[in-house]
């Protein structure tokens, strides 16, 4: 028997310790359930989340700088519960706001003439994936 076989033994078996046990599932792209995924550019947010049963209020902060701004938002396998999405501009003013209580297929809207300063979320009670992004154009 070869000499090193042990050796490859521990290895192989250290690789199979060392692998994530929380990789994504294919269609889960939000991860985790009732954990948010958050991506943040200079020109781009997308908010991600797959919701059981989830009550929260969630604010963050953006970084844009332009007045040309798109937003879609998409439930989808939704249940039950509510989902609110705020987006303020940079003087606290309400721009965009969606109260969802089903599903909601890539509802896009421009956000023209207004540089997005801040999202508060509210989720009450909500079964569901939700999609945010909002692009710079």
């Amino acid at each position: 028997m070869n000499k090193y076989f042990p050796l490859v033994i521990i290895i192989f078996s250290l690789l199979f310790l060392q692998c994530r046990e929380d990789i994504v599932a294919p269609g889960n792209a939000a991860g985790v359930i009732n954990e948010p995924v958050i991506q943040k550019t200079r020109n781009s947010y997308t908010f991600l989340i797959n919701a059981q049963n989830f009550t929260i209020d969630l604010s963050d902060f953006l970084s844009f700088n332009n007045t040309k701004v798109s937003l879609l938002l998409d439930i989808e396998d939704y249940e039950t519960g509510t989902s609110i999405v705020n987006v303020l501009n940079q003087k606290k003013d309400v721009i965009f706001s969606k109260v969802a209580s089903d599903n909601i297929n890539n509802l896009y809207e421009r956000l023209d003439g207004n540089v997005p300063g801040s999202l508060l979320f509210k989720f009450e009670n909500f079964t569901g994936k939700l999609r945010l992004e909002i692009i710079s154009l």
